[in-house]
C-alpha cells in the first residue's frame, strides 16, 4: 500500500514543480525577455535541488491550483491507507483475554487499572488522528482550489 502511494505522490509532483515566472500580465509572455521564465525556473531548481520547470501554458498554472489539489488528493489517499493500517493494528492487537491478540504491540504506557494486562495502541491511535487531519485538510484544499485567482 505504501509503495503504491509513493508512486502516486511521485507522479503528482511534476505538476507542482512548474514555476510561473513571467514579468507581465496573465502569463502571455508579452513584454518579457526571451528565456526569462526558463532562467527563473532553472535558478529556483538550482537553489532548491528540485526539478522546477516552466510550462508553455502559463495562464493555467498562474490562474488555478489544480496541481496542488491533485497532490493533496494523493496525500489523502496515503492518509486513507495509513488509517486502515492503524485500524488493522488496533484490531489485531486487541486482547489479551478477548479479541484477536494476533499482534503484540509495545507496552509504552500503563494499561488500565480495571483491565490488567491491557496495552493501549497509542501509536496506532496517533497515526489515525494524523490521517484524519490530512483527510480534512484535503477537503479544505478541494474547496479552496477553485477560488484561485491570477495576480
Amino acid at each position: 500500500m505504501l509503495a503504491d502511494n509513493l508512486e502516486r505522490i511521485d507522479a503528482a509532483l511534476p505538476g507542482v514543480l512548474s514555476a510561473v515566472a513571467r514579468r507581465h500580465g496573465v502569463g502571455t509572455g508579452i513584454n518579457a525577455a526571451p528565456g526569462f521564465a526558463e532562467a527563473v525556473a532553472a535558478e529556483i531548481a538550482s537553489l532548491t535541488g528540485l526539478p522546477f520547470v516552466t510550462r508553455a501554458q502559463q495562464v493555467h498554472v498562474q490562474g488555478a491550483h489544480d496541481a496542488l489539489v491533485h497532490l493533496s488528493g494523493t496525500f489523502r489517499t496515503l492518509a486513507v491507507s495509513l488509517y486502515k493500517i492503524g485500524n488493522d493494528i488496533r484490531l489485531m492487537s486487541c486482547g489479551p483475554r478477548a479479541g484477536f491478540a494476533e499482534l503484540v504491540i509495545p507496552e509504552n504506557e500503563p494499561g488500565s487499572s480495571i483491565m490488567p494486562g491491557k496495552v493501549n495502541p497509542t501509536q496506532a491511535e496517533a497515526l489515525t488522528m494524523i490521517a484524519v487531519q490530512v483527510m480534512g485538510n484535503d477537503v479544505a484544499v478541494g474547496v479552496g482550489g477553485p477560488a484561485a485567482t491570477s495576480r
